[in-house]
């Protein structure tokens, strides 16, 4: 996956453009490798028809170009959006999920992230050993809080001995983006920053 390869480059002291130009490669090979061409090998047991499909019974889908497709079940694997919460000045910025950030040209020079459990703390963790000026948003008052507590706490030593700023117990409900208040937080900072958004 292209997140782990850049985590992994991000660890081995890469730099984003060397990491950006290996990650074009690894999606263009896995695009090949996983999608284009995997097929090839069952040929005589799936039948791929690249169309637009609807329900027209509970047995029977149409296709764009007019087929029909019956069958007694349908798999529907059409993927997932991000859910972008409705935050106060949400809509005064372009916000990025854990995909899109995967994809951003240049390196900001601050990031917050919104979310503290698996998926964002390991990216906010690869941006700060790129150089990002990291603070994590947490609405419980532990990262990864189905976890135990002694875990929780020393993942949380171990990310701001790493210099990430971490906000926990905030009201994420309907947070304003331009006024955080938290007097409980690990370690506080005062820098505006783009948003990255946990999935």
């Amino acid at each position: 996956m292209p997140s782990k390869y850049i985590i992994s480059e991000a660890f081995s002291g890469s730099t984003w453009s060397f990491i950006a130009n290996g990650r074009d490669r690894l999606i263009g090979s896995l695009r090949k490798n996983k999608y284009i061409h995997v097929l090839d090998n069952y040929r005589d047991t799936v039948s791929y028809f690249h169309e637009t499909a609807r329900f027209i019974d509970k047995r029977s889908i149409v296709l764009s170009n007019g087929s029909t497709i019956t069958g007694r079940k349908f798999i529907i694997t059409t993927g997932s959006k991000p859910f972008i919460p409705n935050f106060s000045g949400i809509e005064t910025i372009d916000p990025l999920d854990s995909t899109g950030i995967l994809f951003i040209d240049t390196l900001p020079e601050s990031l917050i992230i919104v979310g503290g459990r698996f998926i964002t703390l390991e990216l906010g963790q690869a941006f700060a050993r790129l150089g990002v000026d990291v603070t994590i948003l947490q609405r419980s008052t532990h990262l990864i809080p189905q976890f135990d507590t002694e875990i929780s706490s020393s993942i949380e030593k171990v990310l701001v001995d790493q210099e990430l700023t971490l906000l926990p117990a905030l009201p994420l409900s309907r947070p304003s983006l331009t006024k955080v208040k938290n007097p409980s937080s690990i370690q506080k900072t005062e820098k505006k920053k783009p948003l990255l958004q946990n999935r």
